[in-house]
Order: structure tokens, then sequence, then C-alpha cells
């Protein structure tokens, strides 16, 4: 199964996919001594992005999820954040 995974202190995309594909989950941890704020945003090839999830991780936290998320061909995802965040996506 594929993963899109790494850390980041501000913002990372994914390469765009070349085929139809699905998040089956993903898991954003702080790595920051305080609260940061991430925003979690599928771009779409040429159309409007999307916020998938956007919220407050306490320090030393973890934000996950486990809901199919469709990313159509030519899709991003974009993770946007004030702090060091660790990450993780499955997709397939």
């Amino acid at each position: 199964m594929p993963v899109f995974s790494g850390n980041t202190s501000g913002s990372i995309a994914s390469i765009a996919k070349n085929i139809p594909s699905e998040i089956v989950s993903y898991s954003l941890v702080n790595q920051t001594g305080g609260s940061i704020t991430v925003t979690v945003t599928i771009i779409p090839n040429g159309g409007t992005p999307v916020d998938v999830w956007s919220g407050s991780i306490a320090a030393n936290a973890t934000q996950s999820d486990d809901k199919n998320i469709k990313l159509l061909r030519g899709y991003q995802i974009l993770i946007t954040t004030s702090g060091s965040v660790d990450y993780y996506f499955s997709y397939e």
C-alpha cells in the first residue's frame, strides 16, 4: 500500500496522483513543545481546494482518521502547519 509520509514545519504537497486513488487512513503527530494548527487540503487538478481536516493538535498529541477520501487523477494532498508535524497517509 503506497504512503505519503515524513515531517514538515511549514507546508508540503504530495506529488500529483497519475491514477485515481483513495486515502484509507492518515495520522498527524505534533512534534512541537506547544499546540499547533494544521490544515490538510486536497488540491484538485484545476479545481477548488477542499479542506479535509483543520484544527489544533496539542503538544505531542496525534490526530488520526480512517475515513476514505477519493483522489482523482491529478489530485494532491497539501499539509500546512504552524509547527513541526510528522505525517503519514496511506492510500490505495
